[in-house]
């Protein structure tokens, strides 16, 4: 794998003439935390950080690919097969959106069942884990989950462990309502064609049925949600069906939120172990470090290869690309000096403000994500955690 650290030589070996040259914005993003520090030695005047720049930083798929894949060529496999699930699941929602508008009324319920259950030659098989620091809100903020969910389509499905800032998963809740409303569906469907003339009050009844089930679809929204492991035996033998749900292309979850585990705080660590002793990649956002979290990077470290850990973190504008400084001294316990650049690592806008004005900045940050994703993924798949490690 390209080394960037070897760029921080480079630059600084560089005449100031030849440095002025070089043009931030051509630069991939890993590469751009060694350029700006070589800036500052320099007393230069200091780069602006993509994430206040109204340019969409061009480090999607290909670049980041071709300078990040050397060593996992079936990375670029691996995304062109998820890229063609996900178009074809985009066909079919739209095909049955199509569909829906020509044929109004009970039936239509027909249709967004379908929408929720994806066929299985649709789904992607990677379990893709979240960590981050629990209990944290940011107002204002850019919603990294809507990233996360929109990266892994076709690819995954992305799982963390619920926290007071993320309690439910629509795609959980729905598909567990649809059959229902689908049976309501026929009912009514029944009603208006006759039936309800003839029986009046069977005829009002079905109506107030189909209230009754939608308030309890949001009254009990928030409950039923998630996956609720109530003792560590049970959470382990439940997750573990989850894993092999997603594995074989199966289950009822939905690909248009984050899969979410309730554990007890006696166990949560335990989960976390198991979900990562089974995941393709691992996301954890170190934007605010905890005890917690360093927990999550070690662990990960451990029972993964590096290069299958993503390391998000989220700017303030005007923030140089860099990660916490905890994050790089357990990095570096765990790996060596160069543990920054063994893992990989995806700098976010930590405001929605910062890229109100630029319409593809989120749409490009997504693509880096998932490119980042699909290497994670072929490395999970061809490489030892042992060999990485020193």
């Amino acid at each position: 794998m390209l080394n960037f650290a070897e760029l921080e030589r480079h630059y600084a070996e560089m005449s100031d003439g030849k440095f002025a040259t070089i043009r931030r914005e051509d630069l991939v993003v890993d590469a751009r935390p060694y350029y700006d520090r070589e800036a500052r030695r320099r007393d230069l005047p200091e780069a602006v950080s993509w994430a206040e720049s109204t340019e969409i930083p061009q480090h999607g798929t290909k670049a980041e690919l071709e300078m990040l894949a050397i060593s996992t060529p079936d990375a670029k496999g691996i995304l062109r097969e998820a890229d063609g699930r996900r178009a074809a699941r985009r066909r079919q929602l739209e095909s049955l959106a199509n569909v829906s508008r020509a044929n109004q009324g009970p039936w239509n319920v027909v249709n967004n069942y379908r929408t929720m259950v994806i066929p299985a030659d649709l789904r992607g098989d990677n379990l893709i884990v979240w960590l981050r620091r629990f209990h944290v809100k940011r107002r204002g903020g850019l919603r990294f989950s809507e990233l996360l969910v929109a990266a892994c389509q076709g690819l995954g499905f992305p799982l963390t462990v619920q926290d007071t800032t993320l309690r439910s998963s629509d795609d959980e809740v729905a598909p567990r309502f649809l059959p229902y409303l689908f049976l309501w569906s026929i009912w009514l469907t029944a009603m208006l064609m006759g039936l309800g003339k003839q029986f009046p009050i069977m005829m009002m009844s079905s109506m107030l049925g189909g209230v009754v089930l939608i308030f309890l679809m949001f009254l009990l929204g928030a409950r039923i949600g998630y996956h609720n492991l109530d003792d560590p035996l049970q959470g382990r033998e439940q997750t573990l069906h989850l894993i092999q749900e997603i594995r074989e292309r199966r289950g009822k979850h939905g690909d248009n939120s984050v899969l979410i585990l309730r554990c007890q705080d006696h166990f949560w660590r335990d989960i976390v172990q198991l979900c990562l002793k089974n995941a393709s990649a691992v996301v954890i956002d170190v934007t605010e470090v905890s005890e917690n979290v360093i927990w999550e990077l070690k662990t990960a470290l451990h029972l993964m290869a590096p290069q299958s850990i993503i390391l998000a973190c989220g700017l303030e504008a005007g923030d140089a690309a860099e990660l916490p400084g905890d994050a790089l001294v357990a990095l570096a316990a765990e790996l060596g000096g160069d543990g920054s650049n063994r893992v990989q690592q995806f700098f976010y806008p930590q405001h929605k403000d910062q890229i109100k004005f630029n319409l593809g900045a989120k749409e490009s940050l997504g693509e880096d994500l998932r490119a980042r994703l699909a290497i994670a993924v072929a490395y999970s798949q061809n490489g030892d955690p042992s060999e990485n490690r020193q």
